[in-house]
């Protein structure tokens, strides 16, 4: 699990890539914002999370609450921007 707990952004021309499996969990009102590439190799066994810190849907935190915010799953590659708060 990885936790943002600044915004971060992914220059033009730059790709990162998530490996499958992995949950990346955002602080509230953090953002990634996306202006070159983001590369998530999730699959069907393994996909990949974007959520917010309080989702305790998806690997399990101290700051999770019983309500989890919206929560975007991913299997393919996408450009663009994605916020969670």
């Amino acid at each position: 699990m990885f936790r943002i707990q600044s915004s971060i952004a992914v220059n033009a021309g730059i790709t990162l890539t998530i490996q499958p499996g992995v949950v990346v969990k955002f602080d509230s009102g953090r953002a990634l914002t996306v202006n070159g590439s983001l590369r998530p190799l999730g699959t069907v066994a393994q996909n990949v999370y974007f959520t917010s810190i309080k989702d305790d849907n998806v690997a399990a935190t101290p700051m999770a609450t019983a309500t989890p915010p919206r929560r975007t799953r991913t299997t393919g590659s996408t450009s663009a921007s994605r916020r969670e708060s």
